[in-house]
């Protein structure tokens, strides 16, 4: 008998080995082809590794509405576009959020908060069954993907200003192309069929048919871009003309992938060697600084070459610029400089790119200082780096390595100050019926741990696919679930790359378990809400007593590092 190990013979995983829509078909396919735009798009134009009926075979999906269907909430974060293929919808602004399946939020009184320290439940994940039996304004009917339909659709349509969409309109590119809140919620108005393209498709369809990419383009320019450049504080003092003329010759572009977070806790577990050459390259250190590239959305690593590897410097996310004084000391001298590091894709980022000349036009005239820098040099021996530097660095690749960067409110601890007293945990408990939303541990960096706590991510994965819109985002940016209208999919915590949802069965006040009609134990999302409803936010750091936890945006250096030190 051989001692040699055998090998097993596996199929590789291919991109569509699982189709958007399980349920489109040829024929679908063929149907497709024969409208527009596909009707006008040549086969011919894609590639053989990416043909056009397998990018509509595995990228879309049909979806049938009735009257009052909610295609598209208002606030949700879009991760596809739609067109309409029969029926109409309409754009709805300011629809009441208890019928889009949220709830709104109110603080406690102070009668109420001081109430919670002698009412907490011995029981765990209490709910009161009355809640789930009159589920607000919304109904949701089980037709197979989770649409939720709205009541009174006649009165909200009535009042709508919003522009009717025919067959053949397309809606919600925008969203789905810069990750962005969607604008407005958009409801069926009679039997409605649409199609569901995810980003996937839509990114393969504008690369390789140019008449869509230069109609999206052109729709992303006068829908969104000219306003949101109008807001950068780079070019604030230019006239909408002059703003109009920039974003006329800015360039987009989107590096890496919107669904980063499917096999992340795996990636991360690679080298930073490793690691850095899977991120999509933007810009490559040493190249020819010819444009002012500004973050448009996601996150960007900014590293260093060092020896035979690179070191992260900083990173950088929405309204961020790349080495603005590297293009300003191009544009004022004869001698140019390279750019002095690497810029990469963190999972996904959205950048544009403004050519130099358009920046030395009207730009550079509009800034009061000019700052000149000095030409660095191409690489930097460790021992001449300050020791103090380089443990900042380490802190810095932990934060980004783990996407710690995504968060708004991480929950950050000071092992070195942390004695253990659980007063976090039993503030928190207090404040949630008895049901601690967060677990003191998590991953570590020295003295610093980053808890297993909903963080507020700035770019909220678990938000997309919600079926009934039950975890939102509030006005003032908490991330939170309503148990109301959630139905216990698990998308929201599958979806989370940090393990910081979790899903729970619940019960009455008596303790019995909670059922649905087949007699399944009924399951809810749970996380971190920021304590949005109490006095005083939030109530684990507000409870500790030395000084060792803090909930903190990780982009904000300024106050991480006055903290940290």
């Amino acid at each position: 008998m051989s001692d040699q190990i055998q090998a097993v013979t596996v199929p590789k995983a291919m991109q569509w080995d699982v189709a958007f829509g399980a349920g489109m078909t040829q024929q679908d396919v063929k149907r497709l082809l024969s409208i527009p735009p596909f009707s006008a798009m040549d086969p011919e134009s894609f590639p053989a590794k990416c043909p056009l009926e397998n990018i509509l075979l595995n990228e879309t999906r049909i979806l049938r509405y009735k009257r009052g269907g909610v295609v598209v909430r208002q606030g949700d974060y879009g991760s596809s576009a739609f067109l309409v293929l029969s029926g109409s919808v309409q754009p709805v602004y300011d629809i009441d959020e208890t019928r889009l399946g949220r709830q709104k939020q109110q603080r406690k009184t102070f009668m109420q908060a001081l109430k919670q320290l002698w009412e907490s439940a011995d029981i765990p994940e209490v709910r009161r069954v009355e809640n789930y039996r009159n589920k607000q304004n919304v109904d949701f009917l089980d037709n197979g993907e989770g649409v939720g339909y709205l009541k009174n659709v006649d009165e909200i349509l009535a009042n709508s200003s919003g522009v009717k969409l025919k067959a053949g309109a397309l809606f919600g590119e925008i969203s789905a192309l810069t990750r962005s809140q969607r604008s407005a919620s958009i409801i069926a108005t009679e039997k409605t069929t649409v199609l569901e393209i995810k980003w996937q498709g839509l990114r393969d369809l504008m690369q390789y048919n140019r008449d869509l990419r230069v109609h999206i383009e052109k729709l992303y320019r006068d829908r969104s871009l000219t306003n949101h450049m109008a807001s950068m504080p780079l070019l604030k003092g230019l006239s909408a003309a002059q703003v109009q003329e920039i974003a006329s010759k800015t360039v987009f572009e989107s590096h890496g992938r919107f669904d980063w977070h499917i096999g992340f806790k795996s990636a991360k577990k690679k080298s930073q060697k490793a690691l850095i050459s899977t991120e999509p390259l933007i810009v490559r250190e040493g190249e020819y600084a010819d444009d002012l590239i500004i973050i448009r959305s996601g996150f960007a690593r900014v590293s260093h070459q060092y020896n035979n590897g690179h070191r992260t410097i900083t990173y950088l996310s929405q309204g961020d610029v790349f080495e603005m004084d590297t293009l300003i000391y191009n544009c004022s001298h004869e001698q140019p400089i390279p750019y002095q590091n690497s810029l990469r894709a963190l999972g996904y980022a959205d950048v544009l790119r403004i050519p130099a000349a358009v920046v030395k036009q009207f730009i550079l005239p509009n800034q009061k200082k000019v700052k000149k820098i000095k030409k660095k040099a191409s690489s930097q021996n460790l021992s001449e780096i300050d020791m103090s530097k380089i443990e900042e660095m380490d802190l810095m690749n932990f934060f980004v390595e783990n996407r710690f960067i995504n968060g708004t409110k991480t929950m950050l601890i000071n092992l070195d100050r942390c004695v253990g007293c659980d007063d976090c945990v039993t503030a928190c408990a207090n404040a949630h019926n008895g049901n601690p939303r967060f677990i003191r541990h998590g991953e570590r960096h020295g003295k610093f741990m980053i808890a297993n706590a909903c963080m507020h991510c700035s770019d909220p994965v678990c938000m997309i696919g919600c079926p009934t819109g039950a975890i939102n985002r509030t006005v003032s940016g908490e991330v939170v679930i309503n148990d109301v209208t959630c139905i216990g999919c698990s998308t929201c915590a599958n979806s989370c790359p940090y393990g910081n949802i979790r899903m729970v069965n619940v019960r009455n006040e008596e303790g019995t378990l909670l059922l649905d009609e087949k007699f399944s134990p009924i399951v809810k999302a749970t996380k971190c809400d920021l304590c949005v409803d109490q006095m005083v936010t939030p109530s684990c750091e507000y409870a500790c007593p030395h000084n060792a936890l803090k909930r903190l945006d990780i982009r904000d250096l300024h106050k991480l590092s006055d903290w940290l030190n």
